[in-house]
């Protein structure tokens, strides 16, 4: 039962506190009245009944009306019970949906209001850097440097230009792309290398595979691959060379410093190879990837430019906070 605040007299809570039951008095008082009236009824007092007797079944009676009364009471509570909790529970889930669309009108407009101030001019700054940096990897014809300051950082700032300026995000991986189609070529040279035994005493894996990827590759990007190839087979200091070392700045394939080196065997090996090579898919790839490139490309010197001379940036990203 609520109890009168301090500025509510104890009348004045009565009385509202008795407006707001009056119902329930009402029905208990009928339901106690019809009781008795029906139980005064059916029970038949001896006419010879003696006062003490009267007396007790008056009260009798009047118990059976208060407990029954009273078990009506409680049994409506209990059925009433479980609707007025889940009416409560609903009331609950109600006011804390309402709570929560306010935290979340809240949070919105506050993202709305960092979304539209500008960054810090240093963290622009870096963003433009990174920006020129990989606007002459593409120039240069070099693998996409996010970094732009001479570190280790390049993937960081990868995902920062993203962040920035999603619109280049599919053309920059477009770029990429070549370099994981050669990076591909590479996991598989080595692999077959090794099946075919060239990978041990007398070949030179270390001084070859890697000039073979960038062979392949510039002749996959020329649509050369399959075609004729001069191997210009040279000896000397006890090593057999692919083309002349004192030119060419040719790799050493094999050692032919032990008489038991079948030199020509070797050579058609290594050529057979070659030719083998240039007809995996992964080296076709690399054509793919490259034409890619091209069309991307183009389209990336139209836009770096501009994003190089943003003044005002006012796009988020995980940095910004700390910048």
């Amino acid at each position: 039962m609520s109890k009168p605040s301090p500025n509510e007299g104890v009348f004045k809570w009565a009385r509202r506190h008795a407006a707001e039951h009056r119902g329930s008095f009402w029905v208990a008082a009928v339901a106690f009245t019809l009781i008795l009236s029906v139980l005064g009824d059916l029970i038949t007092v001896p006419s010879a009944a003696t006062a003490e007797q009267k007396t007790l079944v008056s009260i009798a009676t009047l118990a059976v009306s208060t407990t029954v009364v009273l078990a009506g009471t409680y049994l409506a509570a209990l059925i009433a019970a479980p609707f007025q909790q889940r009416n409560a529970l609903r009331q609950a889930i109600s006011e804390l949906r309402i709570a929560d669309q306010a935290n979340l009108t809240a949070a919105e407009a506050k993202i709305t209001e960092l979304q539209k101030a500008p960054i810090s001019a240093q963290h622009a700054e870096r963003i433009r850097e990174s920006a020129r940096s990989v606007k002459r990897s593409i120039e240069q014809g070099r693998s996409l440097d996010y970094d732009g300051c001479g570190g280790k950082d390049s993937d960081l700032w990868r995902s920062v230009l993203f962040a920035h300026f999603p619109g280049i995000e599919d053309m920059m991986k477009m770029i990429e792309r070549t370099d994981a189609a050669v990076s591909d070529f590479g996991t598989r040279l080595i692999k077959e290398s090794k099946e075919a035994g060239m990978q041990e005493p007398p070949w030179l894996p270390h001084n070859f595979v890697e000039p073979l990827v960038r062979v392949i590759n510039d002749r996959s990007k020329q649509e050369l691959l399959g075609g004729e190839f001069r191997f210009n087979w040279t000896e000397s200091g006890g090593y057999m060379y692919a083309g002349d070392p004192m030119r060419d700045d040719a790799p050493s394939i094999f050692r032919v410093d032990e008489s038991s080196v079948d030199k020509d065997a070797l050579k058609r090996k290594f050529e057979e190879f070659m030719r083998s090579a240039e007809g995996w898919p992964e080296a076709q790839a690399i054509w793919d990837a490259f034409h890619e490139r091209q069309v991307a490309e183009k389209l990336a010197l139209s836009i770096l430019p501009i994003m190089v001379n943003t003044d005002v940036i006012t796009t988020r990203c995980f940095l910004c906070d700390n910048s």
